[in-house]
Protein backbone atom coordinates (compact mmCIF):
# COMPACT_ATOMS: atom_id res chain seq x y z
CA UNK A 1 0.00 0.00 0.00
CA UNK A 2 1.39 3.73 -1.09
CA UNK A 3 1.37 6.29 2.20
CA UNK A 4 3.46 8.07 4.05
CA UNK A 5 6.43 6.07 6.43
CA UNK A 6 5.69 5.50 10.01
CA UNK A 7 8.26 7.76 11.27
CA UNK A 8 6.46 10.38 9.00
CA UNK A 9 2.96 9.77 10.33
CA UNK A 10 4.15 9.71 13.74
CA UNK A 11 6.19 13.26 13.10
CA UNK A 12 2.48 14.81 12.10
CA UNK A 13 0.95 13.64 14.74
CA UNK A 14 3.47 15.00 17.17
CA UNK A 15 3.97 18.62 15.22
CA UNK A 16 -0.53 18.63 15.10
CA UNK A 17 -0.36 18.51 19.06
CA UNK A 18 2.46 20.89 19.48
CA UNK A 19 0.89 23.62 16.73
CA UNK A 20 -2.63 23.57 19.06
CA UNK A 21 -0.43 25.45 21.88
CA UNK A 22 2.70 26.77 19.86
CA UNK A 23 4.19 28.83 22.66
CA UNK A 24 3.66 26.10 25.32
CA UNK A 25 6.80 23.94 25.86
CA UNK A 26 5.76 20.61 26.81
CA UNK A 27 7.88 18.86 29.42
CA UNK A 28 9.09 15.58 28.18
CA UNK A 29 7.99 13.06 26.25
CA UNK A 30 5.55 11.36 27.94
CA UNK A 31 2.75 13.82 27.35
CA UNK A 32 3.20 14.25 23.79
CA UNK A 33 3.58 10.37 23.26
CA UNK A 34 0.42 9.78 25.73
CA UNK A 35 -1.66 12.55 23.79
CA UNK A 36 -0.83 11.21 20.34
CA UNK A 37 -1.01 7.29 20.79
CA UNK A 38 2.47 7.36 19.74
CA UNK A 39 5.40 4.82 21.77
CA UNK A 40 7.14 6.63 24.33
CA UNK A 41 10.57 5.39 22.61
CA UNK A 42 9.49 6.47 19.29
CA UNK A 43 8.64 9.73 20.21
CA UNK A 44 11.63 10.59 21.62
CA UNK A 45 13.62 9.59 18.73
CA UNK A 46 10.99 11.41 16.68
CA UNK A 47 11.08 14.72 18.74
CA UNK A 48 15.53 14.52 18.30
CA UNK A 49 15.23 13.98 14.31
CA UNK A 50 12.26 16.81 14.24
CA UNK A 51 14.77 19.10 16.96
CA UNK A 52 17.54 18.87 14.66
CA UNK A 53 15.43 19.54 10.95
CA UNK A 54 14.72 22.93 13.09
CA UNK A 55 10.80 21.69 13.35
CA UNK A 56 10.98 21.70 17.10
CA UNK A 57 12.72 23.37 20.08
CA UNK A 58 14.25 21.20 22.60
CA UNK A 59 15.64 22.80 26.16
CA UNK A 60 17.22 20.48 28.57
CA UNK A 61 17.15 21.05 32.47
CA UNK A 62 14.34 21.38 34.92
CA UNK A 63 12.11 23.66 32.61
CA UNK A 64 12.91 21.74 29.35
CA UNK A 65 10.65 20.06 27.17
CA UNK A 66 9.37 20.43 23.59
CA UNK A 67 7.96 23.40 21.63
CA UNK A 68 6.83 23.98 18.06
CA UNK A 69 10.16 25.81 16.51
CA UNK A 70 8.24 27.67 14.03
CA UNK A 71 4.53 29.26 12.51
CA UNK A 72 1.99 26.30 11.96
CA UNK A 73 0.76 28.05 9.52
CA UNK A 74 4.10 28.62 7.50
CA UNK A 75 5.50 24.91 7.93
CA UNK A 76 3.86 21.99 5.76
CA UNK A 77 3.64 18.49 6.13
CA UNK A 78 5.95 18.26 2.95
CA UNK A 79 8.35 20.27 5.21
CA UNK A 80 7.45 17.54 7.71
CA UNK A 81 8.03 14.55 5.50
CA UNK A 82 11.04 15.79 3.96
CA UNK A 83 12.70 15.93 7.32
CA UNK A 84 12.45 12.75 8.68
CA UNK A 85 12.00 10.82 5.17
CA UNK A 86 14.46 12.97 3.49
CA UNK A 87 14.39 14.16 0.28
CA UNK A 88 13.68 12.47 -2.77
CA UNK A 89 10.92 10.18 -1.71
CA UNK A 90 8.75 10.67 -4.20
CA UNK A 91 11.41 9.74 -6.51
CA UNK A 92 11.53 6.13 -5.88
CA UNK A 93 9.96 3.42 -8.33
CA UNK A 94 6.49 2.09 -7.51
CA UNK A 95 7.70 -1.16 -9.40
CA UNK A 96 10.88 -1.50 -6.77
CA UNK A 97 13.20 -0.74 -9.60
CA UNK A 98 15.06 2.15 -7.98
CA UNK A 99 14.99 5.83 -9.25
CA UNK A 100 12.10 6.80 -11.36
CA UNK A 101 12.99 9.18 -14.03
CA UNK A 102 12.04 10.65 -17.46
CA UNK A 103 15.31 8.99 -18.81
CA UNK A 104 14.47 5.62 -16.89
CA UNK A 105 11.06 4.87 -16.77
CA UNK A 106 8.73 1.57 -15.69
CA UNK A 107 5.84 0.57 -17.01
CA UNK A 108 3.73 3.11 -14.51
CA UNK A 109 5.72 6.26 -14.31
CA UNK A 110 3.25 8.22 -16.59
CA UNK A 111 1.06 7.99 -14.23
CA UNK A 112 3.13 7.97 -11.16
CA UNK A 113 5.01 11.52 -12.41
CA UNK A 114 1.49 12.92 -12.38
CA UNK A 115 0.25 11.74 -9.33
CA UNK A 116 3.43 11.97 -7.15
CA UNK A 117 3.29 15.49 -8.64
CA UNK A 118 -0.35 16.28 -7.16
CA UNK A 119 0.54 14.36 -3.89
CA UNK A 120 3.98 16.57 -3.23
CA UNK A 121 1.37 19.97 -3.90
CA UNK A 122 -1.25 18.74 -1.37
CA UNK A 123 1.36 18.25 1.10
CA UNK A 124 3.07 21.50 0.30
CA UNK A 125 -0.29 23.04 0.54
CA UNK A 126 -1.33 21.16 4.14
CA UNK A 127 0.10 23.21 6.81
CA UNK A 128 0.12 22.37 10.68
CA UNK A 129 -2.18 24.89 11.42
CA UNK A 130 -4.64 23.24 9.48
CA UNK A 131 -3.54 19.66 10.42
CA UNK A 132 -3.87 20.90 14.77
CA UNK A 133 -7.59 21.88 13.72
CA UNK A 134 -7.80 18.29 13.48
CA UNK A 135 -8.30 16.96 17.14
CA UNK A 136 -8.31 13.23 15.85
CA UNK A 137 -4.87 13.66 14.22
CA UNK A 138 -3.45 15.24 16.90
CA UNK A 139 -4.36 13.22 19.80
CA UNK A 140 -3.87 10.15 17.96
CA UNK A 141 -7.99 9.28 19.08
CA UNK A 142 -6.52 8.60 23.17
CA UNK A 143 -7.45 12.51 24.46
CA UNK A 144 -5.40 14.91 24.94
CA UNK A 145 -3.38 15.63 27.81
CA UNK A 146 -3.05 19.18 29.37
CA UNK A 147 -0.08 18.45 31.42
CA UNK A 148 2.81 20.84 30.58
Amino acid sequence: MLGLSLTASYALRILAYLARHPERWVRGADPIANATGVPRAYAVRVLHSLGRAGLVLTRVGRHGGYRLAGDPDETSALDVVTAVDGPGLFDRCLLGLGRCSSGKKCALHPRWSRERTRIERCLGELTLGVLASHASLSTGNRGESDET
